[in-house]
């Protein structure tokens, strides 16, 4: 089991986390868009998959969408992943 701290840039986010209660499973091996470990790693709300910060940031910025499920995502629904 992997144990991951979660670190909110805004208190909206952490209202958005809080509210989805959602038990979010991470598979270490397996990250969404480029298959590779993030050297940034970020957690989508809408779909709880893990994404390198740059790649999901311009994913979201020219389609709007997670690109796991076709979910609308926002900016503030992407939250930071402090891994020690």
């Amino acid at each position: 089991m992997i144990y991951l701290e979660i670190e909110f840039a805004t208190e909206m986010q952490a209202s958005i986390f809080h509210e989805a209660k959602q038990e979010f499973t991470f598979t270490p091996f397996c990250f969404s868009v480029s298959g590779e470990v993030p050297e940034f790693p970020v957690v989508s709300l809408v779909s709880g998959c893990v994404f390198e910060r740059r790649l999901l940031e311009k994913y979201v910025h020219e389609n709007g969408t997670d690109p796991t499920n076709g979910e609308p995502l926002k900016t503030e629904q992407i939250i930071e992943i402090k891994v020690a």
